[in-house]
């Protein structure tokens, strides 16, 4: 095959395997600075942070054509940061979504996605609550890096 007709296989292949609207998801990146702990809740040499803590951020789908369109937001880590544990809950309702959170926090895990929530349509500014624990003196200072992937499937 000559070059101009790889290059015409390549954009009809584009073409029959991309969608006309494709769906995306997107979620605010979130930096987070541990504070010491207050005088008061320090009992043990060693103890000036918390061994977790939780975090925020809104997600939002677009790109849905069909406002009755049923999809499903699972999430899993990308790295893994070994000893810390890291579960995720939907806190709210967000613009445009019919039910409220979730009070169960789900375990994330760096090999599947966890199913975390469904709706329809096109929604905005979905509340999640990220728990973040297991940290330990031993774990060294410095950043620790946790990278969150959502994937939005659409069902019939």
């Amino acid at each position: 095959m000559q070059f101009w007709q790889h290059l015409l296989l390549g954009v009809a292949l584009a073409t029959v395997t991309f969608p006309a609207n494709a769906i995306s998801v997107d979620a605010a990146d979130n930096d987070w600075t541990s504070t010491p702990l207050s005088s008061a809740n320090i009992t043990n040499a060693g103890e000036y942070y918390a061994d977790s803590f939780t975090t925020s951020t809104n997600v939002n789908i677009s790109g849905i054509a069909n406002s009755s369109q049923a999809w499903t937001v699972s999430v899993r880590l990308t790295t893994l940061v070994n000893g810390l544990a890291i579960a995720v809950k939907r806190t709210g309702n967000g613009t445009g979504f019919p039910s409220g959170g979730d009070d169960t926090y789900y375990p994330l895990n760096n090999t599947a996605f966890q199913p975390l929530f469904t709706g329809s349509g096109n929604i905005s500014g979905i509340p999640l609550e990220f728990q973040i624990s297991n940290f330990d003196v031993t774990d060294g200072n410095g950043t620790k890096d946790i990278q969150i992937e959502y994937q939005v499937t659409t069902t019939p």
